[in-house]
């Protein structure tokens, strides 16, 4: 990253351009010369976010068929049919699925986290904050914990919530305290996902307008067999190419772009949508691990990613390949029952039931 803003570069932007497409074009390479743009984190729905509720271990089994105090109350995971995609996995040989959550950070701390993050052999966290890479990966805000509480909270241990797959957690922070961040850092944390075998990760952040070194650096993820899934955003607003990325590389990039439902099945009111918005998840109202050991109610597309991230891990965990993984995930989704007027709704609604079925019949 050169910055052209500072008094001691005395070349202006076009200048380093035109030195780097001549430098690259004599080195026969590919040289890409853009703003190192300002990101901003795709917020959560403004609410009176929600602590936890009453426990109930016997309302939990009875409902999803696991322990977790408070799995009675997260309707969300009855709709996609969640008990019955797991009962369907019981007896099936699985493999690890590394998964990056992409975004605040994450308290690797927390009581239903701590077994699934990821570590290395030496038990050190398998994590990375590209914004500050002298400090860990903590979580400053609560988003990226709630979101990765939604894809791989312990479950069935007797505590807290029920996350949707055993998958293990690599926390990557990607913003300052003030939740901003730029190109250059996104890319850093898109590579370092990839390069510490990621399979998945979920992006809940808006990129104010069209970067090809970012589009560039999210093929190659692609290109390799990751699978990248970001929240469509939180503005009840039809997106298109000039939009904010990363979403709209969906339309040309093998990645998932996923707007939020309501618990009525419909096409939640404040989410994004575009014909390459394919796939919808539960997304209003979602009970998650919060900071501090706690839990909380949030609402957003950023609650419906890790939802899609999580049935996706699972059927990876069956050695499934991306394409089939993407083809089944958008295949067996149940359609929306409104999709509020507008012109492209999603494909469908997140089933992990038929999901799962479908995996194991290819297997």
């Amino acid at each position: 990253v050169i910055d052209t803003a500072s008094v001691n570069c005395r070349a202006t932007r076009q200048e380093v351009c035109q030195y780097l497409e001549n430098a690259a074009e004599a080195l026969e390479m590919d040289a890409i010369c853009e703003p190192n743009y300002v990101v901003k984190l795709e917020e959560t729905v403004p609410e009176a976010e929600e602590s936890a509720p009453e426990p109930s271990d016997n309302l939990s089994m009875d409902l999803l068929g696991v322990n977790d105090k408070y799995a009675w109350w997260q309707a969300n995971l009855r709709r996609i049919g969640m008990k019955e995609a797991w009962e369907a996995l019981e007896g099936h040989s699985t493999i690890q699925v590394n998964v990056a959550v992409i975004g605040t950070g994450v308290d690797f701390d927390h009581e239903d986290l701590a077994y699934n993050i990821l570590t290395d052999e030496d038990g050190y966290l398998v994590g990375y904050n590209a914004f500050d890479p002298s400090s860990p990966p903590y979580d400053f805000d609560g988003h990226g914990t709630h979101c990765a509480g939604i894809l791989g909270a312990e479950t069935d241990n007797e505590i807290g919530i029920a996350g949707i797959a055993p998958v293990r957690i690599m926390p990557i922070r990607m913003s300052s305290d003030a939740g901003q961040s730029s190109t250059a850092i996104l890319i850093r944390a898109l590579n370092y996902a990839v390069a510490n075998d990621a399979i998945i990760s979920t992006h809940s952040y808006g990129h104010p307008g069209p970067s090809q070194a970012f589009k560039t650096a999210m093929q190659n993820a692609a290109n390799q067999g990751h699978l990248i899934i970001a929240a469509a955003g939180n503005n009840g607003a039809l997106l298109d190419a000039n939009s904010s990325d990363p979403c709209p590389f969906a339309a040309d990039v093998d990645m998932l772009c996923v707007a939020s439902s309501s618990p009525n099945d419909e096409l939640s009111s404040f989410s994004n949508y575009a014909p390459f918005v394919r796939i919808a998840a539960p997304g209003e109202g979602i009970l998650s691990t919060t900071p501090l050991n706690r839990y909380t109610t949030r609402s957003g597309t950023s609650m419906a990613a890790p939802h899609v991230a999580g049935v996706a891990a699972l059927l990876y965990s069956l050695g499934l390949t991306q394409s089939q993984v993407m083809n089944i995930l958008e295949s067996s989704a149940d359609p929306l029952k409104n999709s509020q007027g507008r012109p492209f709704p999603p494909a469908g609604r997140l089933n992990a039931k038929k999901a799962v079925e479908a995996g194991l019949a290819l297997c």
